[in-house]
């Protein structure tokens, strides 16, 4: 008999860094390795969010298969607590004074405890029905 073999779980966790540069600061993308671009100051934020945003919209997984990503990394984004509980939620974290931005699946506890962050509202057009 074979033994099942276990599906990966899907990492949902993005993150972005505003370093500075000569010219002023360059948005990188550990995911993107080649895609880091200059970026002007008063826009650094607005652009870091865009990126992240792209990320999900082309990772979109159905929430059945929402695993909390910091539990996957021993908790290590907020201070320690009783563990992994409650619906998963898209998490977008600060760090660093805005220099670096994380946009993250996590447990409502998780993303509770997780400071300078904020549970992104699901944009999921609701089914109506007849």
């Amino acid at each position: 008999m074979r033994q099942r073999t276990t599906c990966p779980a899907t990492p949902r966790a993005w993150t972005v860094e505003l370093r500075s540069h000569p010219g002023g600061l360059v948005l990188v993308c550990p995911q993107c390795p080649h895609a880091s671009g200059q970026v002007a100051a008063a826009s650094a934020r607005s652009a870091a969010l865009t990126h992240l945003a792209r990320h999900a919209r082309s990772d979109i997984l159905p929430p059945h298969l929402g695993i909390c990503q910091c539990h996957e990394r021993g908790c290590r984004w907020h201070p320690r607590h009783r563990g992994c509980d409650g619906p998963i939620r898209l998490l977008l974290a600060c760090e660093r004074g805005g220099r670096v931005w994380r946009l993250v699946d996590a447990c409502s506890t998780c993303a509770a405890a997780t400071a300078q962050a904020a549970v992104v509202p699901d944009t999921t057009p609701a089914r109506t029905s007849p």
